[in-house]
């Protein structure tokens, strides 16, 4: 023997596929991260200009617009979220990243009560709660 350790393959098929998921799983829950710091960017970046249907005409309008600082570093974080999930897409079947996506909506109303100040109502977090089950089940066994 060489030294090495040598896995049983019993236990080498159990624990691989957990340690691969896992992999990714984090990085799914990154992109989502990600994406909804994009999200927060561009709401910081939007607020306080008056928007209105009339006002969405104009080329020196979106300029405006869409060089807000906030807005560019918002774009920027979904540009990175896009490159690492075109990345785990072709790691992982799309039935399992595409769920954990919808953590995002957890995320989004933590940053929105705490950081945007916003009013975010207990019927909402019970929802987030809900969203959490369903991405638990979809991302077990299947």
């Amino acid at each position: 023997m060489t030294g090495r350790r040598r896995i049983l393959p019993a236990v080498q098929s159990r624990f691989l596929p957990l340690v691969f998921l896992t992999k990714y799983i984090l990085l799914l829950l990154a992109i989502t991260f990600i994406n909804v710091l994009g999200q927060f960017f561009i709401k910081k970046g939007v607020s306080g200009q008056e928007l209105s249907l009339t006002s969405l005409t104009g080329i020196k309008y979106f300029l405006t617009l869409f060089l807000q600082p906030y807005v560019i570093f918002g774009f920027l974080f979904y540009a990175v979220s896009s490159i690492l999930w075109m990345f785990v897409l072709s790691k992982v079947d799309l039935s399992l990243a595409y769920p954990i996506l919808s953590f995002g909506y957890v995320l989004v109303l933590a940053i929105s009560k705490y950081f945007l100040h916003e009013a975010v109502s207990l019927q909402r977090w019970v929802g987030a709660l809900l969203i959490c089950g369903g991405i638990v089940l979809l991302a077990g066994k299947g």
